[in-house]
């Protein structure tokens, strides 16, 4: 059996690149996922999702149906 013999400085340094690959990893799986699924949607966006009109979605939201937001002029539909 190999005796391995580690300063405290190499220490450090092993687990500072550690805890470096495992925060990329995180964050590169972050902007996949967010890339993948949507939460809001335009009207346009959910017509198309749903294949309906977007008079259509703007009925389903009015009747209580689909959940909505408004930013500024924009109005988004939960996904």
């Amino acid at each position: 059996m190999n005796n391995l013999i580690l300063s405290t400085r190499s220490i450090d340094t092993l687990v500072d690149d550690i805890a470096n690959r495992v925060l990329l990893r995180i964050s590169e799986s972050n902007l996949l996922s967010s890339h993948k699924e949507k939460i809001w949607l335009t009207r346009k966006e959910k017509a198309d999702q749903l294949n309906i009109s977007v008079s259509m979605v703007d009925k389903l939201v009015r009747i209580g149906e689909l959940q909505k937001k408004k930013i500024g002029r924009k109005t988004l539909i939960k996904a």
